[in-house]
């Protein structure tokens, strides 16, 4: 692979991702700093969180009413 094409698949990666625990993980945006603060705290009152079959399934559901 060239440089080039190294440098551009690179730049489609993801820069972070949220480990399972999550409380090392970072936003970088002020918009990502509020949802992160939002699910931290839906977390902390017992809120379970979906996995991403789950939220397919909620989608498909909402396109089917």
């Amino acid at each position: 692979m060239s440089d080039e094409a190294k440098a551009m698949s690179s730049e489609r990666e993801p820069r972070h991702i949220a480990p399972a625990g999550g409380d090392d993980f970072v936003p970088e945006t002020d918009f990502g700093r509020e949802l992160w603060a939002l699910r931290r705290k839906a977390v902390a009152e017992g809120m379970a969180l979906l996995s991403g079959d789950e939220i397919a399934e909620e989608i498909a559901a909402g396109r089917n009413r």
